[in-house]
């Protein structure tokens, strides 16, 4: 199934997260199939402890007695893949300056950060910033890393370690990267 995502709700106030990335505490997502009106409804909390953000509540719905909510089908419903899917691109992180965080604009600056090297405080800052979007999200902060910055699987892995052993990634996912 293909899901359309409707604009995401957000409540609950904003909390602050390392490095400088803000982000609301609920998030509420509403997807619809729209080959057979199936709907989908998450309820998304960030986590203190967790660091990123995790589902509170999952509702499915159909229109019809041919989309039955079955136990079957519950069982094959992929809730993290939508998770991603729903807040991927959607989802409103913001720098603590209220500026919006896109990693989008880090990989256009990539060859200016990249040649600062790996000693630079605005490379692990860009490191930092784009693991912890990606981990927020429940994607993959490691290859998000590599592929936003355009770096080596093993280079961006360095990346990490540096930009953690400054403080930058707090202590969120310390076996990541």
């Amino acid at each position: 199934m293909t899901w359309v995502w409707k604009p995401l709700a957000y409540s609950g106030g904003h909390i602050h997260t390392e490095p400088d990335l803000v982000v609301w505490r609920e998030i509420a997502a509403v997807g619809e199939d729209p080959l057979d009106g199936s709907t989908i409804r998450l309820q998304v909390r960030y986590g203190d402890k967790l660091g990123r953000y995790y589902i509170a509540g999952f509702a499915l719905g159909d229109l019809g007695e041919s989309n039955e909510v079955t136990g079957a089908r519950l069982r094959d419903m992929p809730i993290l893949s939508h998770l991603r899917d729903a807040l991927d691109g959607y989802a409103e992180v913001m720098l603590s300056t209220g500026d919006s965080f896109d990693p989008l604009q880090v990989s256009a600056a990539r060859s200016e950060i990249i040649d600062g090297g790996p000693s630079s405080r605005e490379a692990m800052l860009a490191t930092a910033r784009v693991y912890r979007y990606a981990q927020i999200l429940n994607l993959s902060p490691a290859f998000a890393v590599q592929t936003t910055l355009g770096l080596t699987a093993p280079t961006a892995t360095l990346w990490i370690r540096r930009a953690r052993s400054q403080g930058l990634l707090g202590t969120y996912g310390q076996t990541d990267g």
